[in-house]
């Protein structure tokens, strides 16, 4: 039983990752930041996905006014 667990509680995370990586994509192309598809690849690394978003997430409007001042 705690196998199950296990691999559902995986497969939970994966696509929640999956997830959280198609809305910063959809985000980075409405915001018109270079390179949008770059923050999503870095998203779905295991580990470093969660460190990404963190970081995406504060720094979204600077990364926004810098593009947009280039």
């Amino acid at each position: 039983m705690t196998d199950l667990i296990v691999v559902a509680l995986a497969i939970t995370l994966a696509v929640g990752q999956w997830l959280v990586a198609a809305v910063v994509y959809i985000d980075a192309r409405r915001l018109g930041l270079d390179r949008p598809g770059h923050y999503p690849l870095a998203i779905v690394v295991p580990l470093a996905g969660f460190v990404v978003v963190a970081v995406y997430a504060t720094e979204r409007t600077r990364l926004a006014e810098r593009t947009a001042a280039d």
